[in-house]
């Protein structure tokens, strides 16, 4: 992580903490705008990310692996599969 996100982390915190962006800044010795700004930057960058992931929800990927006992499959199954197909 470099210095400057250490520094908006830094921000988050305080503006969590004190839940006032005024207050954080006060703390911080900064101006509110500049805390809304760095805060405002994080959270825009969060929403795309979430809007990314989103994405995949709906597609799933992969391999599918079901571990069953070794015991045969009861004949009611085998119904089954042959009415949703393999």
């Amino acid at each position: 992580m470099s210095t400057e996100s250490y520094d908006q982390l830094a921000i988050f915190a305080a503006v969590s903490r004190e839940r006032r962006f005024t207050r954080a800044a006060v703390k911080l010795g900064m101006s509110g705008a500049h805390v809304l700004r760095v805060i405002a930057l994080r959270f825009e960058e969060i929403n795309t990310e979430l809007a990314l992931l989103s994405e995949f929800r709906d597609k799933p990927a992969g391999r599918l692996r079901i571990t069953a006992p070794d015991a045969p499959l009861p004949a009611r199954c085998h119904h089954g599969i042959e009415f949703y197909g393999t």
